[in-house]
């Protein structure tokens, strides 16, 4: 459940609530290295990678620890290409448009989804 919400809020390049989904996702299942990874590039697409490193770390000490074991050679070349600036989801930079004009108050006035009362007698409290 929380993979599902995490890509979809990526893939409307919402990487916040992406972040807080894909973190709740890792919670659940420590070791698996794909929700890792999705955690981390959604870090990163928010411009912290400091935090994806140290996610990346704290992968490395769980599975050495608990696991005896090393993460895969596909994610340690995943990882590397996460903070050199690639990606490795089809996720947008920004919110496709249609996001942004269903939102907007001049599109949902125009649709007549919102009206606009004129206040009278000053301001509310």
């Amino acid at each position: 459940l929380y993979l599902d919400l995490g890509e979809m809020a990526a893939s409307r390049a919402e990487f916040d609530a992406a972040i807080d989904a894909f973190r709740r996702a890792s919670e659940l299942d420590e070791f698996r290295e794909s929700t890792r990874l999705a955690l981390m590039e959604a870090l990163v697409r928010t411009g912290n990678r400091p935090a994806a490193l140290a996610e990346y770390e704290k992968l490395k000490s769980r599975l050495r620890s608990e696991l005896g074991v090393e993460p895969l050679p596909e994610t340690d070349e995943t990882v590397r290409r996460l903070l050199a600036g690639g990606s490795v989801h089809d996720w947008p930079s920004t919110p496709p448009a249609e996001t942004v004009e269903t939102t907007s108050p001049q599109s949902l006035a125009r649709t007549g989804q919102a009206r606009l009362k004129p206040m009278v007698g000053g301001s509310r409290r």
